[in-house]
């Protein structure tokens, strides 16, 4: 799969980096294309690869979310927080499987 240029221009707007600013592409191409990887394995439909926005916001992210992966509990004094990883937020899988086509046996 090759990520359509228009899904990282949004990503690039939704982070604040620059559009001419070309230090952070390669890394961003490379979550792209994860990103329509995941998006066609939910939505079980490569018509979701047309949703630019919505490919430029699991871009985001991902790119939010690098090096922190291995977070998954936390404990302070008494305090403790269990974090439930998912890949995407809510809003993301919501739009994801509303492309969902049902597979026949």
């Amino acid at each position: 799969m090759n990520i359509n240029s228009e899904a990282i221009t949004i990503a690039k707007t939704l982070l604040g980096i620059a559009a001419l600013d070309t230090t952070q592409d390669t890394l961003l191409l490379t979550l792209g294309n994860i990103a329509e990887k995941d998006a066609v394995a939910v939505a079980l439909n490569d018509l979701v690869l047309l949703e630019y926005e919505l490919l430029g916001r699991m871009i985001q992210t991902q790119f939010n979310r690098r090096n922190s992966e291995a977070i998954t509990s936390q404990s302070l004094a008494t305090v403790s927080e269990a974090y439930v990883p998912t890949a995407y937020p809510e809003s993301v899988n919501i739009a994801l499987r509303r492309y969902r086509k049902l597979k026949t046996l």
